[in-house]
């Protein structure tokens, strides 16, 4: 989902329902839609689903 100049509504990453971008010091999940799909972002994490693909010690070009 983009975001359009009049909307404050982003994706969840994990589920891709519709967020509300609201103050995110209220909002402790943003930019989840949910404390569930914070935690399975989390653990994709811990499993290794996720990884960087360049040497984090090499400056950029």
């Amino acid at each position: 989902m983009t975001n359009s100049p009049d909307s404050n509504r982003t994706a969840c990453p994990v589920c891709k329902q519709p967020v509300e971008a609201t103050d995110l010091t209220q909002d402790k999940n943003f930019p989840f839609c949910s404390h569930r799909c914070k935690m399975v972002d989390l653990g994709k994490w811990f499993d290794g689903q996720y990884r960087f693909t360049n040497d984090l010690n090499e400056e950029n070009e």
